[in-house]
């Protein structure tokens, strides 16, 4: 009799398990679409500029103009040293390398439709609240404001390695 009761124990205890096991891998978010296209190492391949006219008065014309001559000039510089690896468990590490100094930053990722949200591990004010992102051409393409309320949006374009 004992026998029979620790029998049913164990397999009581081994249904337990199971179960709960469906539980946590239901529970993680399935990944379709482009966020599941995302999944992987990217680096930077191309970056732009984009300015609305509309909204844009004479001065900020004229920043646009100079920063985008700026960003020309560094074009070939930033191929390549700028990476995010995004992981299908909702992480990812962004990396830039500049001027011999690498800097690292990890957080989680979320995506609703076209819309990247990063939530960096150390807060960062200037970070955009999202980035409209696109797959074209096999090509990542992150857009979003340079500047919070400035009607200039930066334009990167990464490759997947």
């Amino acid at each position: 009799m004992k026998y029979i009761s620790k029998l049913t124990l164990a397999l009581f205890c081994a249904m337990l398990l199971v179960s709960i096991a469906d539980a946590q891998a239901q529970k993680k978010p399935k990944l379709k679409g482009l966020a599941k296209e995302m999944i992987g190492n990217w680096s930077l391949d191309d970056f732009d500029m984009k300015l609305d006219e509309s909204k844009a008065d004479s001065t900020v014309k004229k920043q646009f103009e100079m920063m985008k001559m700026y960003m020309g000039m560094m074009k070939e510089q930033m191929k390549g040293k700028v990476t995010f690896t995004f992981n299908a468990d909702g992480t990812y590490t962004n990396t830039a390398d500049q001027e011999g100094e690498s800097k690292t930053e990890k957080g989680t990722w979320t995506m609703e439709g076209n819309k990247l949200k990063l939530k960096p591990e150390t807060p960062d004010e200037d970070l955009p609240e999202f980035f409209t992102t696109s797959m074209v051409n096999k090509l990542l393409t992150l857009e979003a404001p340079a500047k919070k309320g400035e009607p200039i949006n930066m334009v990167m374009k990464f490759a997947k390695k």
